[in-house]
């Protein structure tokens, strides 16, 4: 408290060192030669010294190592040792440093705290009031100071914070490599109390756990402890090790203990920390929290990624979890938290395999001549002219006799009646004898508003307009309210999350008509897709006061617009989906996405997974395809059900209604083979019905090309091949010496991909 104290002494740090510094000096000249021998001078010797303490890692410590070894060099490293060298030195010897010690003395104002100090020190002094100076008590009692101020100097500073860090990630000790650190663990004795718990002993001694620090200066700065001969502190995870720093510089003495407490490891995850969101015989999707690893394989592998593949059938699998580590944590143990068994393999149809194509027999209500070749419709569009008057989101049209007449004498097959310009205008009302011309000739009407376009070919205004056509739902009824004209409505409102509800309505004077007597319509909304959202999640449907059917139609990315093909009138709906699922197996495109949006493919997803190589058998593919084309089961029918159907099928409803439609004709003896697999050829032939029938638009296309072009042209079957030499002759199928591949077996992969190209 009193010597080399840096406030509050008359004998500060400052003075201590300068004495240190000047005994040193004369230490190293009165040892030098050249000194002695007067060549060298005193600066030389002053400068040398300083040069050596600039070197050191601690120039401080350095100063009392070298006093100490020139003055102490054959004392031991004790305290004591340090006392009684300095007595011996100095107590007997006032030349050296003897003022300075003498000068502390006569500056202190002696009082009962000094009496005190010097006591501690273990010099016993005359019980008197004030102390005469300079005594002998004094002088030791200074002595014992110095020496304990020798002593303490060199002992290594205990280590700092950032000295010492742990490495989470690899469970591993890093030390500052600037100094040396030595590492003990805890000892725990066998319990001497009745808690049953083992006591700590208090550690003195420190016993070492086998610690070698490895320095390497080039990688960092930092060392590695090699603990119980490993790169590993696992062992000591939740316990207490102790860190003292190993004599370096002017220290001679390892630094006091400091405890470095090791963080137990966290809670291991619960049991459902993770779950299957999707599964199938041989993988599986998987829901995971954040900052977890799992293993189905007893930690042999750990994983972090939300899937799993290559699994088995109808194998049960125990997942294993941890939480990993991070900056500020150790990882945590293993807890099993799931475990989920693979279904059974769905039946594949895979080679080799003897296709059975049966020949297809007549349909059931022949519709046209099979052999005549398809011609698509030569569109022409005439804008008509007109004047209007508007009220309440109406537009009463008037168009005069020589404008009609201008528009079918043009062989036009649609008017336009284009009002896109007109703010408000939803409905649009036709002077009845104007639409009846139109239907006479076979000429179509479209209406454009700002909501959207509908158009009417001339099946549909023939329904509405022409003499004793007029109908509700279909039904005949009298003309003699239809004088008022035909009212065509198209309205749009926005709906919930992204939806469109559209209104559509056709009216003839008094009466709505909802259905068009084989004619269609044709609706083209302007529809923005969000960002990020594929087209194939925009799907459409009738709304029957809450029940949605899925209507043929979908998002034109091209043109910006949802477009519908209807055969009847109702409220729609057009949706935003966003179903969820999985993939595995087999060829897909963007086409199984617009199934699966769809929900054709609800049938065949397992666990929120779909396997694009499952076989197909010929009433999914039918079944599938009439979903998609909005074709709904009829229920009223003239021919009958194939006998190998199952009339509780799912399935039956649309089998029946492709029978009485010509779409499908069965394999012979009034059956249709519903479980048998589809093949290529299948579809060939359901494309074909699906033109020849109008289902499907037929390009005004020919390419004078046949079947012939294909490379396995001779191995199609015979009833096929009528149908193949269409497509290929409109520009269906393409060939250039490649394979019809009319045997290949349709998988949901490629079974998508033929119902998309069907109802474009």
């Amino acid at each position: 408290e009193l010597l080399g104290a840096e406030s509050g002494s008359p004998f500060g740090a400052a003075d201590l060192i300068a004495d240190l510094d000047a005994y040193n000096i004369f230490w190293i000249l009165s040892i030098n030669e050249e000194f002695i021998a007067g060549t060298g001078g005193i600066a030389a010797g002053i400068e040398a010294y300083f040069n050596s303490l600039g070197s050191s890692a601690d120039p401080a410590a350095q100063r009392t190592h070298n006093f100490a070894d020139v003055r102490l060099y054959d004392a031991d490293y004790t305290r004591e040792a340090y006392r009684a060298a300095m007595y011996y030195q100095y107590y007997f010897d006032t030349y050296q440093l003897m003022g300075s010690l003498i000068n502390v003395i006569e500056m202190v104002e002696v009082t009962e705290g000094l009496r005190n100090y010097t006591e501690t020190l273990g010099v016993k002094i005359p019980t008197q009031g004030l102390i005469p100076p300079c005594t002998e008590h004094h002088i030791l009692a200074a002595v014992y100071a110095f020496a304990d101020y020798l002593y303490e100097s060199r002992i290594a500073p205990a280590p700092d914070d950032g000295d010492i860090t742990i490495d989470y990630t690899n469970e591993t000790i890093k030390v500052s490599a600037a100094n040396a650190f030595r590492v003990s663990a805890t000892i725990e004795a066998a319990p001497d109390d009745d808690d049953g718990e083992p006591d700590e002993v208090t550690v003195t001694g420190l016993t070492e756990v086998a610690v070698t620090a490895k320095t390497d200066e080039s990688e960092g700065g930092t060392i590695e402890l090699n603990i119980s001969d490993s790169d590993s502190i696992t062992e000591f995870i939740g316990k207490t090790l102790y860190a003292r720093r190993l004599p370096y510089g002017g220290y001679l003495g390892e630094s006091a203990a400091v405890p470095i407490a090791i963080p137990a490891r966290p809670t291991p995850p619960e049991n459902g920390a993770i779950e299957i969101a999707a599964m199938t015989h041989l993988s599986a999707a998987l829901t995971l929290p954040n900052g977890i690893e799992y293993s189905i394989d007893d930690g042999k592998t750990w994983r972090e990624a939300s899937s799993l593949s290559e699994l088995t059938p109808e194998t049960t699998y125990v997942i294993t979890a941890r939480y990993k580590a991070t900056a500020d944590a150790f990882r945590s143990d293993a807890a099993a938290v799931c475990e989920f068994t693979t279904p059974k393999a769905p039946q594949v149809y895979n080679p080799p395999y003897d296709p059975y194509i049966p020949p297809a027999q007549s349909s059931a209500t022949p519709v046209g001549d099979k052999n005549e070749p398809l011609r698509g419709e030569v569109s022409k569009e005439v804008i008509a002219s007109f004047t209007h008057s508007t009220a309440n989101g109406t537009a009463t049209i008037t168009i005069s006799d020589s404008e009609t007449k201008r528009i079918i004498d043009s062989a036009a097959t649609t008017a336009v009646f284009d009002l896109s310009g007109a703010r408000g205008v939803d409905s649009a009302v036709l002077p009845m004898d104007t639409v009846r011309s139109f239907a006479a000739a076979g000429v179509g009407v479209t209406l454009k508003t700002e909501n959207g376009d509908l158009a009417l070919d001339a099946a549909a205004i023939s329904t509405a307009a022409l003499d004793t056509a007029a109908r509700v739902g279909g039904a005949a009824e009298s003309d003699t309210d239809a004088d008022g004209g035909v009212a065509l409505t198209i309205k749009t409102t926005a709906g919930e999350s992204g939806s469109v509800r559209l209104t559509l309505q056709l009216r003839a004077g008094d009466n709505e008509v909802t259905a068009f007597g084989g004619g269609h319509a044709r609706v083209s909304i302007p529809f923005t897709l969000p960002d990020g959202v594929s087209p194939a999640r925009v799907v459409p449907y009738r709304d029957d006061g809450g029940t949605l059917t899925l209507v043929r139609g979908g998002y034109n990315a091209e043109a910006g617009r949802v477009e519908l093909r209807l055969e009847h009138f109702s409220e729609y709906i057009i949706k935003i989906n966003d179903v969820r699922y999985a993939v595995s197996g087999g060829w897909h495109d963007d086409s199984l996405d617009y199934a699966a949006q769809r929900g054709l493919l609800d049938e065949f997803m397992q666990n929120g997974v779909i396997d694009a190589g499952q076989g197909i058998t010929r009433e999914a593919f039918i079944a599938t395809y009439m979903k998609a084309a909005g074709i709904e089961p009829l229920t009223a029918f003239n021919a009958a059900q194939f006998t190998d159907v199952d009339s509780n099928s799912p399935s039956a409803a649309y089998i029946r209604t492709a029978r009485e439609l010509g779409i499908v004709s069965g394999v012979g003896d009034g059956k249709f083979d519903p479980s048998l697999p589809a093949v290529r050829a299948h579809f060939f032939q359901v494309m074909y019905n699906t033109l020849r029938l109008g289902l499907t638009p037929v390009p005004n296309t020919d390419t004078g090309a046949g079947s012939a072009v294909f490379s396995d042209a001779d191995t199609l079957p015979n009833w096929v091949r009528p149908a193949v030499d269409e497509l290929v002759r409109l520009g269906f199928l393409l060939g250039d010496e490649g394979s019809l591949s009319a045997d290949e077996h349709f998988t949901i992969g490629t079974m998508c991909a033929a119902v998309k190209r069907l109802c474009e």
